[in-house]
C-alpha cells in the first residue's frame, strides 16, 4: 500500500489518500498518513473514490515531522556499483 498527503483542487488543508497506480482514494477529512500508520492492526484501504493524481499536489507524506530517519538497505549494491570499498557496518543518516 501506498500512502500519500495531498492538496486537492482549492484545498486549504491536506489529505491522507492512497495511491493505487495513477490514482489517488482519499481517506475522509482529518485523517492523516500518521494516523493510518500509528493505528492498531492493518491499514483500511481508502474509501474515496479515484481521483487523478495530476489533479492533486502531492506533500510530503508525514508534514512537519519531527525528525526523519533514513537507513541505506541497497548501500552495498550502490557500493559495488561505485566501484567503491563497503564499510564495515551500517551508519544511519538522522536529520531532524
Amino acid at each position: 500500500m501506498k500512502l500519500a498527503t495531498v492538496l486537492l483542487g482549492g484545498a486549504s488543508s491536506p489529505v491522507a489518500a492512497e495511491v493505487r497506480g495513477d490514482t489517488l482514494h482519499c481517506y475522509p477529512a482529518g485523517t492523516s498518513v500518521l494516523d493510518l500508520l500509528g493505528a492498531d492492526g492493518a491499514i483500511p484501504p481508502a474509501p474515496g473514490e479515484g481521483l487523478s493524481i495530476g489533479d492533486a499536489t502531492l506533500l510530503a507524506p508525514i508534514p512537519d515531522a519531527r525528525i526523519f530517519y533514513g537507513v541505506g538497505l541497497n548501500y552495498a549494491a550502490h557500493a559495488a556499483e561505485q566501484g567503491l570499498e563497503q564499510a564495515v557496518r551500517m551508519l544511519a543518516n538522522v536529520g531532524g
